[in-house]
């Protein structure tokens, strides 16, 4: 089940609407912008590695009619990462990392709608990793 981002949780939408000769008879582009602040989180137990996946889903756009709608691109990034350790001495000899990833990016018309259905995987990882020099 995704995680619904709700328009007023996106800050700074932008929309730009142009007039164009695409492809299938299509006449305007929609380009929409913004970005939306969700938290992924993971802890580390019992030098287990643990990774939290998460789908995050949001409408955006006008509503369209089927027949207005070609094919909407999406992509997706970290805008903000923060890692955190808390408890963990700074002497410890097992170097501590967390890696994070945008697993899948989806878009397509939502048919009850008709907005754009943005749908993006994210994944988080903590891991253990040992060091060392010959």
């Amino acid at each position: 089940m995704a995680t619904k981002i709700q328009s007023d949780q996106i800050q700074n939408l932008q929309q730009l609407d142009a007039v164009v000769a695409g492809p299938n008879d299509a006449k305007q582009l929609f380009v929409i912008d913004g970005q939306s602040h969700s938290d992924l989180d993971v802890s580390y137990q019992d030098n287990i590695t643990l990774s939290n996946n998460e789908i995050f889903a949001a409408l955006l756009g006008l509503g369209l009619k089927n027949e207005q709608f070609v094919r909407a691109i999406a992509t997706a990034l970290f805008t903000k990462t923060t890692v955190d350790y808390p408890g963990r001495a700074p002497a410890q000899p097992a170097a501590t990392g967390a890696a994070c990833k945008i697993v899948a990016v989806d878009a397509d018309c939502d048919d009850e709608s008709g907005q754009v259905e943005v749908r993006i995987e994210a994944q988080v990882t903590e891991a253990v990793q040992i060091r060392f020099e010959l």
